[in-house]
Order: structure tokens, then sequence, then C-alpha cells
């Protein structure tokens, strides 16, 4: 048995140990800078809690009426089913609702698509026809949704789910939250616009463009929505627009007629949103290669050893070696020569087309 003293002896000194051990640890606290205190809590956030993610994920917050946009058309189902995590699942509410928004969609568009194709295979004259063809092709992506919106719905929900994650690691880094100047408004603009040119669009071919009959819009109004996503249609509807468009004008004359000034419209709609995607994506390629660089050349390579400054270097020329690209799933890049090739692309059709139109017997004239 361990002796009285023996064991008070030992109480006192595993009493002042712990008591050593505190003041150690209030003095640390105390001695640290507001700086390193901050520092210590950031370290201690982890990019995998839900609810962290929730905190810091601004980019969530400027997307959402993008993404609510998505939903409501049911052109991509996905949701934010917890804090800090985005999801595609098929048996969702969301999902349903695409399933079901889709379904009346098809109804009413193979309907307005069986008028459509009866007008095409009644008429005779060629010029009419490839007029004609341009309100059948708008029906065509509505085919695409379960292709190119739910076939993908599943990548974008962890790209986006990725953000909030990396927002957190940012976050612990810098000590400051990813900004994104404008995006919030930015979203509103193009979000609202959309919608707002979709109706005007259609609205002004309705009046402009003779068989184009009001109740047909019903089956056009989430398409035209989609139209601003899909590039293959543009070249499509540019080369058919402004091949009616021209033979309207060489057969009667630049008269400003309304089937002319709808062709017209039909063109430059497109034309605008061709432009805006290949100059935007060019610019914003630019700007990812020139922001990195000259990050790297701020830094003030004598305060760094030798190894780092020469992986500075080969980073700066895998740069520029290697530019970063806006690509179309690896089918094309989107930049300023997607822009020229598709208008050399567009005149050598309209001038095939102007030939075979040119070659083609003109109908006697009436007396």
């Amino acid at each position: 048995m361990i002796p009285d003293h023996l064991f008070d002896e030992g109480i006192n000194n595993s009493l002042l140990q712990k008591d050593m051990e505190c003041v150690k640890k209030h003095r640390d606290v105390y001695e640290k800078s507001q700086r390193d205190y901050e520092r210590e809590q950031r370290y201690m956030l982890s990019s995998q809690d839900s609810d962290t993610c929730e905190i810091h994920d601004q980019f969530y917050r400027d997307h959402k009426l993008l993404l609510v946009l998505f939903r409501a058309l049911a052109v991509m189902p996905i949701t934010r089913s917890r804090p800090g995590t985005i999801t595609f699942s098929w048996r969702s509410r969301a999902t349903a609702y695409a399933i079901c928004f889709y379904i009346i969609a098809t109804v009413v568009v193979l309907f307005v698509g069986y008028e459509r194709v009866m007008i095409l295979r009644s008429i005779r004259k060629f010029d009419d026809y490839i007029y004609a063809v341009i309100f059948v092709a708008f029906l065509v992506p509505h085919f695409w949704i379960p292709f190119v919106g739910w076939g993908v719905a599943n990548q974008v929900a962890i790209y986006k789910t990725s953000w909030g994650k990396f927002q957190v690691r940012y976050y612990r880094v810098t000590g400051e939250n990813l900004q994104f100047p404008n995006l919030k408004t930015t979203i509103v603009i193009i979000s609202v616009g959309c919608l707002l040119l979709a109706v005007c669009f259609l609205l002004s071919l309705c009046a402009l463009l003779e068989g184009f009959l009001l109740r047909h819009t019903a089956a056009y109004f989430h398409i035209i929505t989609m139209i601003n996503m899909n590039c293959a249609l543009w070249f499509f509807n540019i080369t058919i627009a402004i091949y009616g468009a021209l033979s309207e004008i060489v057969d009667h004359g630049f008269g400003f007629t309304f089937k002319e000034m709808g062709l017209f419209v039909d063109a430059a709609y497109c034309s605008t949103l061709l432009f805006i995607f290949a100059d935007c994506s060019h610019k914003s390629t630019l700007k990812v290669a020139a922001g990195v660089q000259d990050t790297l050349l701020s830094i003030d390579v004598l305060s760094v050893d030798r190894p780092t400054q020469k992986e500075i270097d080969h980073f700066i020329q895998a740069i520029e070696m290697n530019p970063a690209v806006v690509s179309l799933k690896g089918y094309a890049h989107v930049n300023r020569e997607l822009l020229t090739s598709a208008i050399s692309m567009i005149a050598i059709y309209l001038i095939v087309l102007l030939q075979f139109k040119i070659s083609l017997p003109k109908e006697p004239q009436i007396k």
C-alpha cells in the first residue's frame, strides 16, 4: 500500500502539472495574434461538412434563378436536396415534374408538327418549301431534351456541388469568401431576357411570316428558350432565313415586305446568339490564361528557391503551349475561329442554294 505522504506528493505533482498545462494553454491563446487565431479557426473547417459549404456557397446563391428556370422548363431537373449538395435522381419530384411536362409538351409539339408537315407536303414551289422547313426545324430541339438535358444532369449536379467544396477551401487559404462581381445581376438579366426574347421572337414571326399561326406558338415557347443554347440550330436557321430573304429580293426586289422582315429577324436573332456565344467564349479563355500568368509573374522570384523558380517557368510555358479552351464535349472548340468557319460554311450553302434557284425554270406569270 502506498504511504500517505507519497500519495499526497503524487496528487500535488499531478495537479501542478495540469495547472501548468492550463496556464500554458491560456498564455498561448493570449500571445497569439488575431490573424493566427483566425487562421486556426479556418483550418478547423471541413469542405466535406454540408452546413459549412452552404454558408460559403455564393456560387449557388448567384445561380439559383438559372437552376429554377431549368427545372421549370424541364430541361435539367437538378435540386438542392440538402445543404451544400445539388443532386439528380430519377425518383425525385423535379424529375417526375420534368417527365410530365415533357409528355404534355410532346403531345402539343406532335400536333403542331403534324400540321406543319402537312403544309410542307402540299407545297410545290422550291422557295416556299425551304421557307416552310424553318417551322419544322424549330420543333426538333424538343426531342433533344432527354439526351442533352437529363443525360448530363448528374454530371452538372456533381460540378455545381464541387463549387461549394472549392469555396470552403478557398476561404480556408485566403480568409475571404470567393466573390463573383455582378454575376447574380447578369444571370437575372440573361434568364429573364431569354424568356422575353423567346416571346417577342415568336410573336414577331407570327405577325410577319405568313402561315405561322398564333395557336402554333404554344408548341414553340419552351423550345425557343432552348434555342438560345442550341448552337447547331443557329447555323441551320441563319442559312435558311438568309436564303429565304435573298430569294424574295431576287424575285420581287427589296420591298420591306412582312415576309422579308420576318426572315431577317430570324437570321439576325440567331446570328447575334452565335456571335455572343463565340466571342464571349474566346474572351473568357484569354482572361483565364492571362490571369494565371499575371499571378505567376507577380511572384518575387528572388524570394523563392531555385526549384520553385523552375516550376513557375514550366507552368508559364505550359499555359502558352496549352491554352484554355471551351469545348462542346470534344466535338468543337468554341472561339472566334468557330464564328469565321460558320460564316464560311453558311456562305457556301447560300451560294449553292442560290445557284440551284437560278437554274430552276421560272413559272409563267398569269396575265
